[in-house]
């Protein structure tokens, strides 16, 4: 998504998506930092060339997409991980944006599998052989 206002938008789709008590946290932890400063937050986040920086990254790369989510869909986040040296891609069904919030059940277990994994097979691809 190119723009602040597309960003946005994707966020207000975001919003039914996740756990209504995500909000509870969120909405005032947004205006204790400040619809400035988060506005500017975003706007650099924005400018980060995530995308084209991914090809330097020499370590392995565990790209998490939510199923539903509308910020970072699948096939962004599939992209991202593609673009490493060593990437690849899992996605948790159902889950929006927030997993680490809403479905962190699901994340801890993608997480426990690739650390579980060092030194398998799955660990040496990832790893480019290393």
């Amino acid at each position: 998504v190119r723009g602040i206002v597309g960003v946005m938008w994707r966020g207000v789709r975001d919003i039914p998506r996740e756990r209504q008590s995500l909000w509870r946290i969120w909405i005032p932890d947004f205006f204790a930092y400040g619809p400035l400063r988060a506005l500017i937050g975003l706007l650099v986040s924005l400018r980060d060339p995530q995308i084209e920086r991914m090809h330097c990254v020499q370590q392995p790369v565990i790209a998490v997409a939510g199923e539903r989510d509308p910020i970072c869909p699948v096939p962004w986040v599939e992209r991202f991980a593609s673009l490493a040296r060593a990437g690849s891609c899992r996605v948790i069904p159902g889950a929006a944006h927030a997993m680490n919030y809403s479905v962190p059940e699901a994340l801890g277990r993608i997480i426990t599998e690739v650390v579980g994994n060092v030194g398998s097979d799955e660990s040496e691809r990832l790893n480019g052989g290393v």
